[in-house]
């Protein structure tokens, strides 16, 4: 990634995906450098952004789910088994 377009204010940004001349057709972001980004941040007021809270894994049922892939996964080990997503 070329390290000019993480500029924490987003400009950088919001010019490349204004440029009609661009690669980009829009984005749909969920991460900022703060978090919430300023109302005034460059990207909130491109016609194609799309912004959402980055909260994918609040709802009540991924948590539950996660909780019980995690413990699976504990007991399968202990019970000398593989990881069944090792990160190495």
């Amino acid at each position: 990634m070329d390290e000019s377009l993480a500029s924490p204010d987003g400009a950088l940004w919001a010019k490349t995906i204004k440029d009609k001349k661009g690669h980009l057709f829009g984005a749909g972001l969920d991460v900022f450098e703060s978090e919430p980004p300023p109302a005034d941040h460059p990207l909130l007021s491109l016609p194609n952004v799309i912004a959402t809270p980055h909260a994918a894994a609040g709802t009540h049922d991924t948590q539950i789910r996660s909780s019980l892939l995690v413990a699976q996964q504990v007991i399968d080990v202990l019970n000398g088994k593989a990881p069944a997503n090792r990160v190495i």
